[in-house]
């Protein structure tokens, strides 16, 4: 073999393995598939050259000889991986490229020493069955790089609950049974639902895009991304810069925040007709310390309050309508490592036709509860202002803490959208929160890495 044609292949090799290191921290996205591709390609082409004593033998013997030396580092790192996080992913493939070298060289080697083509065969199968399996054990544990697949799910469609697909919607009593409109298939959604995806692939380091398509239906994300400061308030108080002269009480500003002792509140004179009326939104900043008590009120209105409780959080809105009306509450469950920590609340009231609260804690969506079209009823709170610190409600007690921020908005704050783009999963099984009160044609799930 021409001497300039092996080199050629060196140099185009070691280009390639460069390549795939970098696709370590590089998208190529389809790209990549044509990189390992190539580079296994040639990976086995020398190692037939080597087993067939050809040209460039005392280079593929120090090769192999470099392979068999890496092996037993390879296997000493990916052992140290399953007791620490410091070892890099990549580690594993570089231990698989090695592994699976030396194998083919010892399987060839030793159907040399086979005397008839059944013994050839049975040897090489039970050597391929072994290997199959641990490359499906690698496919289900490991992504390739350049892998892209979308999932979708046709819902109203049948098939589209089932628990045993790959992606499929939780049966709700939200959820409406398979409704067709001339060809068209889909299912209302008045409330909450789960969308569950097992697919039959590792999610490890993959990156999901989410799409749901229909009519005021929304995805809900991990983790939600607000950020008050890119907002106009209408009310924006910061009380790490002070309390307000608009506001009357004995709290005390200290240390960069106001301060609630347990006997102190604050008011907002001649407001009892403001905060109550068409939509709204409130942000806090706050620290709780009192674990002992139930009904704190954080801020208030009397006809919609937000408290700390000793196990929860918790958002209300009522009396609705009229003297009869209903409360809507949502709740959020804590422990004891909440208190004395700095959180973060959106509350959000928003009547229409299906009108709805929601509630936001910490950057993590909690509920969205539908109304209907009840409204909250104006007169419940007579002439009661806005306060802080302790409710008007006979049952409240003091707030123990600091407050650092309220914000005020007049209009509704929609953090939900109908996408999800690059979110990580943390493990093979997703439920993934839709919400809303309309229809949902189709779900897709993109899986790239």
């Amino acid at each position: 073999m021409n001497r300039k044609f092996v080199r050629g292949l060196l140099i185009s090799f070691f280009v390639l393995f460069l390549l795939i290191i970098l696709s370590l921290f590089v998208n190529f996205g389809k790209i990549a598939a044509v990189v390992y591709s190539l580079f296994f390609i040639e990976l086995f082409f020398f190692t037939w050259l080597y087993s067939r004593k050809i040209t460039a033998k005392l280079f593929f013997r120090h090769f192999i000889g470099f392979l068999i030396t890496s092996f037993f580092f390879l296997l000493l790192a990916v052992i140290l991986s399953l007791f620490t996080e410091v070892i890099p992913v990549f580690i594993y493939y570089l231990f698989a490229i090695d592994a699976l070298v030396l194998i083919v060289l010892y399987t060839r080697k030793k159907l040399k020493k086979q005397t008839t083509n059944l013994d050839k065969i049975g040897y090489a199968v039970s050597i391929l069955i072994p290997l199959i399996i641990i490359g499906y054990v690698v496919y289900m544990n490991f992504l390739p790089f350049g892998f892209e697949k979308t999932y979708v799910l046709d819902v109203g469609a049948i098939g589209d609950t089932t628990i045993t697909k790959q992606i499929y919607l939780e049966k709700t009593d939200t959820l409406s049974e398979p409704i067709q409109e001339g060809e068209q298939k889909f299912r209302t959604l008045k409330g909450f639902a789960n969308l569950m995806f097992k697919p039959r692939i590792a999610l490890k380091d993959a990156i999901i895009d989410i799409e749901v398509i229909g009519d005021n239906v929304f995805i809900i994300p991990p983790k939600i991304e607000f950020d008050s400061s890119k907002y106009k308030w209408n009310l924006p108080i910061d009380f790490s810069k002070g309390i307000p002269d608009l506001l009357e009480g004995d709290a005390e500003f200290i240390d960069g925040c106001v301060y609630f002792d347990g006997q102190s509140s604050l008011s907002y004179p001649n407001s009892h007709n403001e905060f109550e009326e068409g939509p709204f939104a409130v942000y806090v900043e706050w620290t709780p310390e009192n674990n002992k008590e139930n009904f704190q009120q954080i801020v208030g209105h009397y006809n919609w309050e937000l408290l700390q409780e000793k196990n929860r959080v918790r958002f209300s809105v009522g009396r609705m309508n009229n003297k009869d009306g209903e409360f809507y509450p949502i709740n959020y469950p804590i422990d004891s490592d909440f208190f004395n920590n700095k959180h973060s609340v959106l509350a959000i009231y928003n009547p229409s036709k299906n009108g709805y609260i929601e509630f936001f804690v910490d950057n993590k969506f909690i509920e969205r509860k539908y109304i209907g079209n009840d409204i909250i009823w104006k007169d419940y709170n007579e002439n009661k202002p806005l306060t802080f610190g302790k409710s008007l409600h006979g049952i409240a007690k003091y707030y123990i803490g600091c407050i650092h921020k309220t914000m005020f908005n007049y209009e509704n704050i929609n953090l939900l959208n109908k996408t999800i783009s690059s979110f990580y999963p943390s493990g093979d099984t997703l439920e993934i929160p839709v919400v809303g009160y309309g229809k949902i044609d189709s779900i897709e799930i993109k899986v790239k890495r």
